[in-house]
């Protein structure tokens, strides 16, 4: 499903595509974000969705993400890049039941420092694997984990260093611009 027109008109993307179950694919890249501060089960149980394009996130204000992601069992890879999570306080249960979610790809904007509820946030994501090699463990389920992994410092998200740079140095895609990976 691609939606065309963008879609500003909401504050509360809370439950919006909720127990959508048969959708298999999303294009979400035209959808206005900046004003939204709630994404609690916003995806909860799209247990076939395959391919999520949340490229245009804006997620600044967002401070709920609560079970956001919780149930899609057919994701093998999440790219949150875009994700601006600095205001973010509920995580809980954020990716739960993604027993297929091998991949989480983030930008250095992805910050758990307001996080308050992270429970169960990757609980059942057996197939999760960081950036440097770090795997699941049944006993670290909350933000402990929500972070980069890099040598030293053990985390579940991998970086999209291509992101990183593309943005700090202040280049700029135009609409002819198609990337595939």
């Amino acid at each position: 499903m691609h939606f065309w027109s963008p879609f500003s008109a909401f504050l509360f993307y809370h439950k919006q595509f909720y127990g959508c179950s048969s959708l298999t694919s999303l294009d979400l890249s035209s959808f206005d974000t900046s004003k939204v501060t709630n994404m609690n089960n916003m995806f909860y149980n799209c247990s076939s969705l395959t391919s999520l394009d949340l490229s245009s996130f804006d997620t600044s204000m967002v401070t709920d993400m609560g079970a956001m992601f919780n149930g899609c069992s057919s994701l093998t890879s999440l790219d949150l890049s875009s994700f601006d999570t600095r205001n973010v306080t509920n995580m809980s249960e954020m990716f739960m039941y993604n027993t297929k979610l091998k991949t989480i790809l983030v930008s250095d904007k992805w910050n758990t420092g307001k996080v308050e509820l992270s429970e169960a946030m990757f609980a059942y994501c057996d197939k999760l694997v960081g950036g440097n090699g770090t795997v699941y463990d049944e006993g670290i389920v909350g933000a402990t984990y929500a972070r980069t992994d890099k040598a030293g410092d053990s985390g579940y998200l991998t970086e999209n260093t291509l992101y990183n740079v593309a943005f700090k140095h202040n280049c700029s895609f135009q609409n002819d611009l198609s990337m595939y990976y």
